[in-house]
């Protein structure tokens, strides 16, 4: 594979274009809960954008560590190595990995001596942030208390359409006109799915399970409306056209107190070192030359 182009560089240190990609593809998933692939325009300048933050922040954070005088053993480095190809999968190697992205294993090396030196950096960081008071967390919880709970769980079939043309999003609509309302076994609901697919190429089709808190609020707000083993309505949003069969719906509990403070102290908590983090970054980069090529 051909060398991974510049994308940025912060003070000579050199942000490739495999990173940011990698950087994408996780904030995809983890953040708008879709694949890569199936961003809308504005979902993928937004995951652009987040992932390319990151990684400036991540080099300001290591040239801080090497200015401080931070390093890391060799054993170490060898140890995070071994430990990274074994978190390989058996038939996606080591060697597969680096040609994906035109590294060479010195390269590699080099990447990951410098994310544990900002890793150890970052966590002499952290050590020093006090962690919320008692008061704080018992102020907060009174906030919350009646809030407080473990999300809604949905288990479902999605299947659905990106950016559809006003064909695509009329055929999908018709594709379903008689199937609303109705109840189906999850099993026959998974033939209508896949069906679907052979009326539109481009339908997307997955089972997910997924907590409320992880869902857009219109897309929460439907599936709570909706009887489980049903199909929803039409979910026509601007970007996306979509249908979901809700397999099931787990209303949960409310915490008890212990249980909520110590959601409310790890909420804090979170919220506390963003901020520090942020603010932190923030001002290295004034100290430091960033250029992007995007």
């Amino acid at each position: 594979m051909a060398k991974s182009k510049t994308v940025a560089e912060v003070n000579g240190e050199i942000v490739s274009e495999w990173q940011l990609t990698d950087g994408m593809i996780s904030y995809a998933r983890e953040v708008l809960k879709k694949d890569l692939k199936d961003l809308t325009a504005s979902e993928y300048n937004e995951c652009r954008y987040e992932a390319m933050e990151k990684l400036i922040g991540s080099e300001l954070l290591y040239l801080e560590a090497s200015s401080c005088g931070y390093d890391v053993s060799e054993d170490l480095l060898e140890q995070a190595i071994i430990d990274f190809k074994s978190s390989l999968t058996s038939d996606y190697s080591f060697y597969d990995y680096l040609t994906e992205r035109g590294l060479t294993e010195e390269e590699f090396r080099k990447k990951m001596k410098k994310q544990l030196i900002k890793e150890n950096f970052v966590s002499a960081i952290l050590s020093r942030i006090p962690l919320p008071d008692d008061k704080d967390v018992a102020n907060y919880y009174e906030k919350v208390k009646d809030k407080i709970c473990f999300p809604p769980r949905f288990t479902f079939f999605a299947c659905y359409v990106c950016d559809p043309t006003d064909d695509e999003r009329e055929r999908f609509k018709s594709a379903f006109i008689n199937l609303a309302n109705k109840s189906f076994e999850p099993a026959f609901a998974e033939t209508v799915m896949q069906d679907l697919k052979q009326i539109l190429e481009r339908a997307v089709f997955a089972r997910y399970e997924k907590d409320a808190e992880d869902l857009p609020a219109d897309f929460r707000n439907m599936l709570l409306g909706t009887t489980e083993s049903h199909f929803t309505p039409i979910f026509d949003a601007p970007d996306e056209v979509s249908i979901i069969y809700l397999i099931k719906k787990e209303h949960n509990k409310p915490l008890n107190e212990d249980e909520g403070k110590k959601e409310a102290r790890r909420y804090l908590s979170i919220v506390r070192v963003k901020k520090v983090l942020d603010a932190y970054i923030d001002s290295l980069k004034d100290k430091y030359i960033i250029k992007t090529y995007l």
